[in-house]
């Protein structure tokens, strides 16, 4: 069984582009389970970035599993390329900016992105599955 597993568990739209709240992407890394996932709504302004801005997320990730992807990132899905994947763990002294994967050229880099970008549709925000 090959360490990364990916399972599309969206509403496949052929005639349109599906809804980016209704993007879930599923995959398995040495064991463990995570999904991809579309923030639920778009953050408009005034942005309201604070502790609760992944309250509607179930299970995102933080530093712990930010840690295990990183070091993992190898084995993230391919699929998961074209997007900026977004965790949990803060940037040491700013709240507002969280850690990120994002692919570039040949490899997945850690970057950091202001919190109100998450729901842009080029952002995934990454959960544990139970």
């Amino acid at each position: 069984m090959p360490n990364s597993v990916i399972k599309r568990t969206i509403n496949d739209k052929r005639e349109g582009a599906m809804a980016h709240k209704d993007i879930c992407i599923k995959f398995e890394v040495e064991g463990h389970r995570f999904e991809a996932l579309g923030y639920p709504s778009k953050v408009e302004p005034p942005f309201d970035c604070d502790d609760n801005m992944f309250q509607h997320v179930p299970n995102v990730i933080g530093k712990e599993d930010e840690a295990f992807l990183w070091k993992h990132r190898g084995q993230l899905p391919e699929e998961l390329r074209s997007y900026c994947l977004v965790t949990n763990q803060g940037y040491p002294d700013n709240s507002h900016h969280v850690s990120c994967f994002e692919w570039y050229d040949d490899g997945w880099e850690r970057s950091w992105s202001w919190l109100a970008m998450v729901s842009d549709d080029d952002y995934l925000v990454i959960g544990r599955c139970a």
